[in-house]
């Protein structure tokens, strides 16, 4: 599994998960998000793998790779996807 160290990155505050804040940070198009509950990227990897295998969304999604994030001598698993937010 890759390490991506994201001290360099600046943290995006969200409240966005119904268990708190998931750790979020943006850089160079991808969105790093860390598993602070311990599932989170998991889910969004298997959800992301069984779309793939779906006729069903003509290849319009967000696909997730497992990764491992450093930050601040930690290492949490996580995930990590190509920006799929549109502008504004």
């Amino acid at each position: 599994m890759k390490i991506i160290n994201v001290d360099r990155f600046e943290p995006i505050q969200s409240s966005a998960t119904s268990k708190g804040n998931q750790r979020k940070w943006f850089h160079d198009g991808k969105w790093y998000k860390a598993d602070d509950m311990g599932y989170e990227g998991l889910a969004e990897w298997v959800a992301s793998e069984v779309m793939k295998c779906s006729d069903l969304f003509d290849d319009e999604f967000v696909t997730y790779e497992k990764i491992l994030i450093e930050t601040k001598g930690e290492r949490v698993e996580g995930c990590v996807s190509t920006n799929f937010l549109n502008k504004g």
